[in-house]
């Protein structure tokens, strides 16, 4: 044991070694290894990354193909599998444009190579933190302000260098300028340290001192996550960088930079308004706000009193004072001056290029609408001669690109990688709401709300910003949103499970009579003897609503029969503020279980009660099957009532590895099968009953389903055969079907012989009454009204599926399911034969005993919890 403790320990150390390399990376130039091949030397350990991030997932594969619950896998597998998406995708249309052009599409395949790599942080942040908690939290705390404050530095050393005339960067409106770049704007080559020529990154710079500032801001706004860091230094480091970090922004000369500056501090200014979880006391954010709106108001004046004019005030108020047209330019009626010698400012055909190009980009689509299945490829001279319209040129590189992420890869790659992005880019958003809804609990809940409020103010702005520009996947930032948003998953994963044990959400979309909302009330009945804190969302229904809350269980109810978006949005939110493991019955609560396992990522084990999608046919049977597919791909494990039940879903090629088969037993009455109680004569007498009539049993909904209809078909057969005989029924639906079987029943003469006796909650009971009982059903899962009448000691006849093949298999009488005449001839069988319905009576009293106690059933539940769960969660 302490050689494995040890060998984690030792793997998570290499780990946090690779983060601290990682995060320094912006203060380590990049080497050009070609004139258009510039590589950053930190890019190896993108590889490592990975290669550790495999090597942890490769001890927890056992547990995630067996249905268990792991949140090392729950964590980041979405956000992963959406960017995996857009790889393969875009992968395939640059092998189609690749054929079809004729064209190897290197630029292509280097940013596929590109993002691969840079998208390592995600899950190697989040698969840290889960393992170190805050040891990974306290080096990103330190190790990313220093960092900052280097490049700032740096930028600062090449300003005042600027100013006395011994260094530029830019060469704009044929002047030469600086524009602040950190470590970004300058390569290592064979001639030593040079300005790169072949990129201007102020924009990606300017970006990069935002997210900085988002999350220094949240450091010192929660006082170092209470602890992890001194307070004192995440104060200091929050006043020195908020001034230094704007100023630098000011003067990088990017005006994109500007804007999510701009949105970064209204987003911060906007949650210390709203205050999520009332985290923060009134004087802290007060304080705070006061230093959001002074700094940069502050710098903002410099240019007016003792500073010079900083570059990207400059620029933006060029771009605010200048006639920019742009209605006319988007819609191609105006064209900017692109010779040489142009009188127009450098900022201003920067802005009406980009604009005539959006407009440039959306009118080749229009045109060309299949374009959008495989794009066009990434071919420079295509784009330039065929979308821009210009003729190619190497060096005009503001003409090879649409100057907006999202329309620029629906161009080149198409809607394949285009649509995964979007939902990565929405579902991260989310991420970012829900680090700030799960309740506080411990040290690594702050942090987690920090990072929530961080990621609030920078990634709305930094989306929307995204239209005009493609920064959000140059390298440097695409490192650095990576790595948090798996800081926050981690953290999300750690605080979802500080929550799960000891509670317990089941979901039903029905609570009325039946043996669901049966099965379900057994469960909560034990688990609450087990001490742990049970929650049910079902529809509102009697009688179990009722029941549920006297047993002592928290239950809300919302309207679950069909699909509503209020309903998922309530569940969500519920759960969100109380993540528990959820146990979903039926496959009309899975609906909504979906959407909760998808967004907040607790566990979900799925219990189908009966393969009903089996028996729909046409366009309903394809619904019910892709949907049935999608519950089993998402929910962590199903737990079928029947092996019946189990093996029709694999005859139907739906999942089952890491399902588990637990057979639904209710009875726990150890006195079962004893005869029959006295009050046999009392019941008969209830329902109309005389002494001498031989009854024939039925109970369940009056649904398709459970095949009503074919024994009322059945009863004038049968009737012919018997004098005496006479039929019960238990049970009721929706409206109007009560009405619809009478109808039925008056048509072939049965008004007299058939007792419609209503939905009863004692229908086990009433059994006492019968001479037989008969199931016509269609499908099953595991009948719970056999299993009662078996224990009252009453022969069965029932048709032969799924579930009732489960129950009465080598000692039933099973006839050919949905065929009346059968049905009829199993009840004229048993009706004349009384030595025969007694031997089945006794058989069924042993069988019960043996498989279908309820003692047994929990005792299997609980071993599928805590196989599923783990024992951390599940005690």
């Amino acid at each position: 044991m302490k050689t494995v403790t040890r060998h984690r320990a030792g793997i998570d150390r290499v780990g946090l070694g690779v983060l601290v390399l990682l995060l320094l990376s912006p203060i380590v130039f990049k080497v050009r290894l070609a004139d258009s091949l510039v590589v950053h030397p930190f890019v190896p350990l993108l590889a490592v990354a990975w290669m550790w991030t495999a090597w942890v997932i490769r001890g927890i594969l056992g547990s995630i193909r067996n249905g268990r619950y792991v949140a090392e896998w729950q964590a980041w597998n979405i956000p992963i599998g959406l960017f995996a998406l857009v790889i393969i995708s875009l992968a395939g249309s640059l092998v189609l444009n690749g054929i079809r052009l004729n064209s190897v599409q290197s630029v292509g395949w280097l940013l596929l190579i590109k993002w691969i790599l840079y998208l390592a942080p995600l899950p190697f942040a989040t698969l840290l933190v889960i393992r170190t908690g805050v040891h990974a939290l306290r080096l990103v705390s330190w190790v990313v302000p220093l960092a900052a404050l280097a490049t700032i530095g740096y930028s600062l050393i090449r300003f005042m260098q600027a100013l006395a005339g011994r260094y530029f960067n830019a060469y704009v409106d044929e002047r030469t300028t600086y524009f602040a770049m950190g470590m970004l704007g300058e390569v290592l080559s064979s001639e030593g340290l040079t300005v790169r020529a072949d990129t201007m990154s102020h924009g990606a710079y300017g970006m990069y001192l935002v997210l900085v500032l988002a999350f220094s801001l949240s450091l010192g706004i929660f006082r170092g996550w209470n602890g992890v860091v001194p307070p004192i230094y995440a104060a200091v480091q929050a006043v020195l960088l908020c001034p230094l970090s704007v100023l630098v922004v000011f003067m990088s000369g990017s005006r994109s930079s500007l804007a999510l500056l701009a949105g970064a501090l209204f987003m911060i200014l906007a949650l210390l308004v709203v205050n999520p979880s009332e985290a923060l006391p009134l004087r802290r954010r007060f304080g705070m706000a006061a230093l959001v709106l002074a700094v940069p108001l502050g710098l903002a004046l410099l240019p007016y009193t003792i500073f010079p004019q900083l570059a990207t005030l400059d620029r933006m108020h060029e771009t605010l004072h200048s006639p920019l047209e742009l209605q006319a330019t988007v819609e191609g009626r105006r064209t900017p001056d692109f010779t040489q010698g142009s009188t127009v400012r450098a900022a201003v055909r920067n802005v009406q290029t980009r604009v005539w190009l959006w407009g440039k980009s959306m009118r080749y689509l229009a045109d060309h609408p299949l374009s959008l299945l495989t794009g066009i490829g990434y071919d420079r001279r295509r784009f330039v001669e065929e979308v821009a319209g210009l003729p190619y040129e190497g060096y005009n590189r503001e003409f090879q690109t649409a100057h907006n992420l999202y329309l620029d890869l629906a161009i080149k790659g198409g809607i394949g990688p285009l649509f995964p992005l979007l939902l990565a880019l929405l579902w991260l958003l989310w991420v970012a709401v829900t680090c700030v809804l799960i309740p506080v609990r411990s040290v690594n809940s702050i942090a987690l709300l920090g990072l929530g409020w961080m990621l609030l103010a920078l990634w709305p702005p930094l989306l929307l910003v995204s239209f005009g520009g493609e920064e959000l996947l140059t390298d440097n930032l695409l490192l650095h949103w990576t790595l948090f948003f798996g800081l926050a998953l981690g953290l999300c994963g750690a605080a979802l499970r500080s929550w799960l044990p000891r509670h317990i959400v089941h979901l039903t979309a029905t609570a009325g009579v039946g043996g669901g909302p049966a099965y379900v009330t057994a469960l909560v009945r034990h688990q609450l003897r087990q001490g742990k804190q049970i929650r049910i969302f079902c529809s509102d229904e009697k009688p179990h609503v009722d029941l549920w809350r006297e047993l002592g269980a928290r239950v809300t109810v919302m309207p679950m029969r069909h699909p509503r978006v209020l309903s998922i949005l309530k569940l969500s939110a519920a759960i969100l503020r109380a993540p528990a493991p959820m146990h979903v019955h039926g496959r009309g609560a899975a609906f909504f279980a979906v959407w909760v396992k998808l967004l907040i990522r607790v566990p979900v084990l799925y219990t189908p009660h009966g393969p009903h999608y089996a028996y729909t046919r046409g366009a309903s049977f394809l619904i019910a099957w892709c949907m049935e597919y999608a519950f089993r791909l998402v929910f962590d494990t199903v737990v079928y009532v029947s092996q019946g039940e189990q093996a029709i879903a694999q005859q139907l090629k739906l999942p089952v590895r890491g399902s588990h088969v637990v057979l639904s037993g209710l009875i726990d009455d150890p006195s079962i099968g004893e005869g029959r109680k006295p009050e046999r004569g009392t019941i008969r007498q209830e329902l109309g009953l005389s002494p001498g009539q031989f009854v024939i049993g039925w109970i369940g909904r009056l649904h398709h389903q459970k095949g009503l209809d074919l024994l009322i078909e059945s009863m004038p057969t049968v009737a012919a055969a018997i004098s005496q005989v006479v039929w019960v029924v238990i049970g009721d639906g929706e409206s109007g079907d009560l009405e619809r079987y009478r109808r039925q029943a008056a048509q072939a003469g049965m008004t007299e012989r058939i007792r419609f006796a209503g939905g009863r909650p004692d229908a086990r009971h009433l059994a006492n009454a019968f001479d037989l009982y008969v199931s016509t059903s269609r499908w099953e899962g595991l009948p719970l009204a056999l299993l009662e009448v078996m224990a009252q000691g009453v022969a069965i006849a029932a048709s032969d599926v799924v579930g009732n093949h489960d129950v009465l298999d080598g000692w039933g009488l099973l006839f050919k399911p949905n065929d009346a005449a059968a049905a009829a001839q199993a009840q004229v069988t048993l009706a004349r034969d009384a030595s025969m319905r007694k031997a089945l009576t006794e058989r069924g009293r042993s069988v019960l005993r043996e498989r279908f106690m309820l003692p047994r059933m929990l005792s299997d539940m609980d071993g599928v919890y805590g196989e599923v769960l783990g024992r951390e969660v599940s005690v």
